[in-house]
């Protein structure tokens, strides 16, 4: 097998086979005694939150032996290190009508916490824009729908967003798509939008 099959099996076969997080009715118990084959045969590098005790215990599943040591205790309880996930829009030039363009998919069930704008190159007029999310099934069939109340705002000279916006939908199903749609001409430069997600 040549190297580059070998990259595009790991890449299209092997990646999306792989269990990012385990959680829920799913997780209960140490995840060495689980009877579950999910758990039993997961990949390395699998995060599992116990769900039966509180706070939660989270592991990583770092070898395969089929021993208690297979799993590592990251937490004893603080889920800091996996409640909030990101989704992060860049863009390095000027912005452009053609910004709408980059959608990004989220992976997880979740709430949206926090949007936060910031860009390198300021512009002497406000940039405008709108953080707009819709579900892949309803692409092509439905609209975009717009996920705060107010557009938002980084004021003139400014490098970072207002707080006038406020989130009218919080609610995250797995596969949600995002994307960024300018709402009037601007000259910032190198923007980047981050939707934090708590998961």
């Amino acid at each position: 097998m040549s190297v580059l099959q070998s990259i595009s099996d790991y890449i299209y076969k092997e990646l999306p086979q792989r269990q990012v997080l385990l959680k829920d009715e799913e997780a209960t118990g140490k995840p060495h005694e689980s009877k579950l084959d999910k758990i039993k045969f997961a990949p390395l590098g699998t995060m599992y939150l116990q769900s039966n005790i509180s706070p939660h215990p989270l592991y990583i599943r770092l070898d395969d032996k089929g021993v208690e040591s297979d799993w590592k205790l990251l937490s004893s309880g603080d889920e800091s290190v996996i409640q909030t996930k990101t989704i992060s829009f860049q863009y390095f030039g000027v912005m452009s009508d053609n910004m709408s363009e980059l959608v990004i998919p989220f992976p997880f069930d979740g709430l949206i916490r926090d949007i936060t704008a910031t860009c390198i190159g300021t512009d002497d007029e406000e940039t405008v824009f709108k953080v707009e999310a819709i579900e892949r099934d309803s692409l092509g069939v439905s609209e975009w729908e717009e996920i705060t109340e107010n557009h938002i705002v980084i004021p003139s000279n400014s490098h970072v967003n207002d707080e006038s916006w406020s989130l009218k939908m919080d609610l995250v199903k797995t596969g949600l798509l995002f994307r960024i749609t300018p709402l009037k001409k601007s000259q910032i430069t190198g923007l980047n939008v981050q939707i934090k997600i708590e998961i």
